[in-house]
């Protein structure tokens, strides 16, 4: 058995150095303005959230809970959107100054309930998820 290990030891370390780790943030790799991007995961920075990377429609649909984001032409979020079981439970707006700076974003919840929250002192404070969905 040892040989065995011997000879499969520098693929499994190859394999652990070049493939990203799970959870890892990654962007799509292109981005088209204003056209839709999905995944399964996604985490907040400064307030605001963005995809973990990109997967195929048909493979997030499937699952209970998806995410998707589009970009703006400085490839900045400018919407975010939570689904449960196919329907948005939450959607996110982000609006920016003319220097990139995060103005604010419209939170849209489910039931119609709509929140604006500044982000000029709200993406000083931090990284974090969003409040309670």
């Amino acid at each position: 058995m040892a040989p065995t290990f011997a000879i499969l030891l520098p693929f499994a370390l190859t394999a652990a150095i070049l493939l990203p780790a799970a959870g890892s943030s990654a962007r799509p790799e292109r981005i088209t303005p204003g056209t839709p991007y999905y995944d399964d995961d996604y985490s907040c920075v400064k307030q605001i959230c963005d995809l973990a990377a990109e997967s195929n429609y048909e493979e997030v649909y499937q699952l209970y809970s998806y995410y998707e984001a589009q970009y703006d032409e400085a490839e900045r979020v400018i919407r975010f959107i939570e689904y449960r079981k196919g329907e948005k439970i939450r959607t996110e707006e982000y609006r920016y100054d003319g220097t990139g700076k995060p103005l604010h974003k419209k939170v849209t919840r489910g039931g119609g309930q709509v929140e604006i929250i500044d982000l000029g002192s709200e993406a000083e404070q931090g990284d974090g998820p969003p409040g309670p969905v």
